[in-house]
């Protein structure tokens, strides 16, 4: 009976972590001004991925073979994009004392809560859209000398992969017009200020690529960092309206 309980909460919070609706990415209110150039010098953390099973039985399991698997495929890709990009500089972080490990896997945790919050809000926080202002808070601060840096990126991703039996039974139970969950994959994406703990832009993605493919992946984080300076951008419109008012 218990071990039902906790799957049915696994399956819960893993339906939660999915995500539900299109793709998202939002930006700090104190920069959709335009007025601030983005930072282009971002230290990423370590991918935070972890791959699950889906059993026929409902069972979901965490399988760490994979999720190492799919973390190397996540850094190699970044490697690969580290070489091409020129706009950006995106490097890697640097080795850290065990206390600071420590510090650090404290806010990589609360990240695991606040990065899908920010953007699985429900029509009472839709508010937040327009004045994004979620934040892990400063306890990350005193990387900043650090690393060299005063952003970092965190990414976590997950996958919820279903098993052969599972999906035998998807089909069999879709002759009697049952449908049942098989599962699926998600990316969160956050560029964090260290000085403050804000959260100055923040992407969802609920199709992302197969987590074991490097060059997939490797576009895809080259599509998010365009997207990312995409928002620094000024339209047509706000290009036109400042040349006529200086003039």
């Amino acid at each position: 009976m218990f071990n039902l309980i906790k799957n049915a909460i696994i399956v819960g919070c893993l339906i939660f972590i999915l995500g539900c609706g299109a793709n998202k990415a939002l930006i700090n209110k104190k920069l959709t001004n335009h007025q601030s150039n983005p930072p282009t010098e971002i230290v990423v953390l370590q991918p935070d991925v972890k791959v699950f099973r889906f059993t026929a039985g409902g069972a979901v399991e965490e399988v760490p073979e994979w999720g190492q698997m799919s973390t190397q495929s996540f850094s190699s890709a970044i490697n690969l994009l580290q070489k091409e990009r020129q706009d950006i500089q995106i490097k890697n972080h640097p080795q850290l004392t065990a206390e600071e490990q420590k510090i650090l896997d404290e806010h990589i945790a609360l990240y695991r809560v606040v990065g899908p919050a920010a953007v699985n809000y429900g029509a009472m926080w839709d508010h937040k859209k327009k004045n994004f202002d979620y934040s892990i808070g400063p306890g990350l601060s005193f990387l900043r000398e650090k690393i060299n840096s005063d952003t970092i990126l965190f990414i976590n991703a997950v996958d919820v992969r279903s098993t052969g039996g599972r999906a035998a039974l998807a089909v069999g139970v879709a002759i009697l017009g049952i449908g049942i969950p098989m599962g699926g994959s998600n990316i969160y994406m956050s560029i964090v200020e260290l000085e403050t703990g804000d959260i100055l832009w923040s992407s969802n993605d609920i199709s992302p690529p197969n987590f074991d493919n490097i060059q997939s992946l490797k576009k895809y984080f080259g599509s998010s960092v365009d997207d990312y300076l995409a928002f620094y951008q000024p339209s047509k419109k706000k290009v036109a309206q400042s040349k006529k008012q200086s003039n």
